[in-house]
């Protein structure tokens, strides 16, 4: 992984140039942020060997006083790892950050890294850990009233529900989830 993201991150001349500069006037927070703006882009981009170097960089200049920026970029981690296919060691970082976020009680953060563990437990086909995962996001999201795109709507959720619970054999908890996504859905077109 790490011989190719170096071999992509080669082609980046001008990004590294940058990096380069602000590194030799000392300024880490520009480093750290072009490191972490860079990792949406190169992960949206399908590179994502790329978006794993650069949230490892990234990693590397978060200030001990910034645990949220820790948290985020364990998350970002192990969200590049389960792209490319490294589930258990995803995984790892996954917990790492929901605890990061638990400390700081920040419940948006720990919903939005539980929605891509539950992805992941999924591709693994480990589906009562995923389903208990993408249940916990739901839980966040409807008692605080979060439903918000970063994360995932709440539509979104009982439909990745209902196909674990296909996927698992349990039909009953399939149409009822499918039941509360159509109910959410109605709410949402009926206040328009």
């Amino acid at each position: 992984i790490v011989a190719k993201a170096y071999r992509s991150e080669s082609a980046l001349v001008n990004f590294s140039n940058g990096i380069a500069i602000a590194k030799e006037i000392g300024n880490e927070k520009l480093v750290y942020d072009a490191y972490q703006k860079n990792v949406m882009i190169a992960s949206t981009n399908g590179m994502n060997e790329i978006a794993l170097l650069y949230s490892i960089r990234a990693y590397q200049f978060i200030r001990d006083n910034n645990l949220q920026a820790v948290g985020r970029t364990l998350s970002a981690i192990g969200y590049n790892l389960s792209a490319l296919g490294h589930m258990e060691e995803s995984g790892e970082f996954y917990e790492r950050a929901i605890k990061v976020f638990y400390q700081l009680q920040l419940p948006e953060d720990i919903a939005e890294v539980c929605y891509n563990y539950s992805m992941t437990k999924m591709a693994q086909q480990q589906y009562a850990i995923a389903e208990e995962q993408l249940q916990i996001a739901i839980k966040i999201i409807d008692k605080l009233h979060l439903n918000s795109l970063r994360v995932a709507n709440l539509a979104k959720l009982y439909g990745m529900q209902a196909l674990l619970s296909t996927l698992q054999g349990n039909h009953l908890d399939a149409e009822r989830y499918l039941l509360s996504c159509h109910q959410f859905l109605s709410s949402i077109l009926d206040k328009q």
